[in-house]
């Protein structure tokens, strides 16, 4: 009986103990980390909003670099395509949008 009853008490005080998520920040969770180092060699609305982005929620820690290029590749994206390529040492991330 002794036994039931320390359970209980765990049990009952181990409940204050548990913290449980809404769900409402499931995928929108930013926790502060190491800051953005973006270069921007163009100024444009779209690369400003961009840089703004990246500056309040990239917690990577290594140079961005973003760049507007229309080439041929870039340009069979469509107008809101981007792509995303990492240096080969992995020390370097370069943001490339087609428009």
């Amino acid at each position: 009986m002794r036994i039931i009853s320390i359970l209980t008490f765990v049990l009952f005080f181990s409940l204050f103990s548990v913290y449980a998520e809404d769900g409402s920040a499931l995928w929108l969770r930013y926790s502060t980390g190491a800051k953005a180092i973006i270069m921007n060699k163009k100024q444009s609305p779209t690369l400003n909003i961009a840089v703004s982005e990246l500056r309040n929620f990239w917690q990577g820690g290594i140079p961005i670099t973003l760049e507007i290029q229309k080439n041929k590749e870039l340009r069979a994206l469509g107008n809101d395509g981007y792509i995303i390529r990492a240096s080969k040492d992995g020390n370097h991330l370069t943001i490339t949008s087609s428009g």
